[in-house]
């Protein structure tokens, strides 16, 4: 069952990816591992904000062998973790960043467990991805988007916001 369900989600994301051409994922739990999957297939590279990933307990439960994967060198992606989390070990989520080449960082959410109830105001998960996407482009060197690209970014960031992908 875990098997049908992540290729089924890797596929539909990977069509959405290819559809909607996003300037960023936010991917939390089972879909961090998924996005992660997708970053180390090369379908994705963009700049990425993962959430109490799930991304080791996923390896174990696919029963895949080897070692535990990491993120692409010189991806950008940030990870937030709490430390209560009984779903996903936080220290999952710190072997990942330790062991992954990444431009971005690691966010300690403190006492929070799974559903990072301290990140739940749109505003600062706002200003995560925002930042996340900043420090992609600082990285590659790319300009800034033009008026036309930023206003369609506000307008992503409002209450228009379309879930393009579900798993």
């Amino acid at each position: 069952l875990w098997r049908w369900k992540f290729t089924l989600c890797l596929n539909t994301v990977a069509s959405a990816i290819e559809t909607f051409k996003p300037q960023a994922i936010v991917a939390s739990s089972f879909g961090g591992a998924v996005t992660v999957e997708l970053m180390r297939t090369g379908v994705w590279s963009g700049p990425t904000v993962l959430l109490s990933p799930a991304v080791d307990i996923i390896h174990r439960l696919l029963r895949r062998g080897g070692e535990l994967p990491i993120i692409p060198d010189g991806m950008t992606v940030t990870i937030v973790h709490g430390q209560q989390d009984f779903i996903a070990p936080y220290t999952d989520s710190l072997r990942l960043h330790r062991d992954s080449d990444t431009h971005g960082e690691f966010i300690d959410a403190g006492s929070d467990g799974h559903l990072l109830f301290s990140w739940n105001d749109p505003q600062d998960m706002k200003e995560l991805v925002l930042n996340t996407i900043a420090t992609s482009r600082r990285r590659r060197g790319t300009r800034r988007p033009s008026a036309v690209t930023r206003g369609a970014v506000a307008a992503k960031e409002d209450s228009t916001v379309r879930t393009t992908a579900v798993c």
